[in-house]
């Protein structure tokens, strides 16, 4: 399995409601990973984790699902996950 790592930048609060945080779109040119984690303890842009990570949801990490958490269109990956708003690596995994 081949794996890459994205790091997303912070969002921020939407306009008509301070809780909601928008992350954003990360510019991205690859294809669409098999699977997308969100790394929860890799919270710094100058530390990239080693590869290859062994994701382990719920421990180290949160399988995103696409479509729902995250989607990939026009060169650009919109990341809208239930357990971060941002500020933390991605890693992306491909068969």
């Amino acid at each position: 399995m081949k794996q890459s790592l994205l790091w997303i930048p912070i969002g921020k609060p939407v306009e008509w409601n301070d809780e909601l945080v928008k992350v954003d779109p990360v510019p991205y040119k690859g294809k669409k990973p098999t699977r997308l984690w969100t790394l929860f303890e890799e919270l710094y842009s100058n530390k990239r984790p080693n590869l290859p990570f062994k994701p382990v949801h719920h421990q180290n990490a949160f399988i995103e699902d696409y479509i729902h958490d995250y989607d990939i269109k026009d060169g650009f990956l919109r990341y809208y996950s239930r357990v971060s708003s941002g500020g933390n690596w991605v890693l992306l995994e491909f068969e």
